[in-house]
């Protein structure tokens, strides 16, 4: 299935997303006004509706390229979360990775250290096993101000007990972050 996530959506956003779900049953669409951050509570609402056995992330700005879903799906079979790795692409053609092994204790540290704020998986690049979520403490929430949302949501998943981890060693994701390009066509 998929659940798009209508957060603040554009008139034209909406009615694509609305076509889309009258158009094939696996599709539904979750309208929402724009959240104080990033849809945290709409995410979490939609994930106590969700029907699937795996939940793999999309942001507006990002691309999966063609094997990323098989590859996390591969990875979901042994552990609760698991990610890959993203090529962000830059304005002016490069490529820069975000690399993030949860296998390496350097990752793991760098992410549940409250000090940094910087995250290495971009929501893109991340799947999770449904039963999984539901043994959270809180699921999605706000995030406080100043740390990257989903970076606080990867903290949780961090810090609870008994949760297994994997991360593919190929980029699967490509990401176009917004910020830089305000200003492109």
């Amino acid at each position: 299935e998929i659940l798009i996530v209508g957060d603040g959506a554009s008139d034209e956003t909406r009615e694509t997303a609305r076509a889309l779900a009258a158009a094939d049953p696996r599709i539904r669409f979750f309208d929402r006004e724009k959240s104080p951050r990033r849809g945290e509570a709409a995410r979490h609402e939609v994930l106590r509706d969700a029907r699937g056995r795996f939940v793999s992330y999309l942001a507006d700005d990002d691309l999966w390229l063609p094997r990323h879903l098989e590859t996390v799906r591969e990875l979901l079979r042994e552990v609760d979360f698991a990610n890959a790795f993203m090529l962000r692409v830059d304005v002016d053609g490069g490529l820069t990775p975000f690399l993030c092994d949860l296998a390496l204790p350097i990752y793991v540290r760098r992410h549940r250290d409250e000090r940094r704020q910087k995250n290495y998986m971009p929501l893109s690049c991340v799947s999770h096993r449904l039963d999984a979520y539901a043994r959270l403490p809180h699921g999605w929430r706000t995030a406080p101000a100043g740390v990257p949302t989903d970076l606080h949501m990867w903290r949780q998943w961090l810090a609870t007990p008994g949760m297994r981890f994997a991360s593919a060693q190929q980029a699967t994701v490509l990401g176009f972050p917004d910020g830089d390009r305000r200003d492109a066509t």
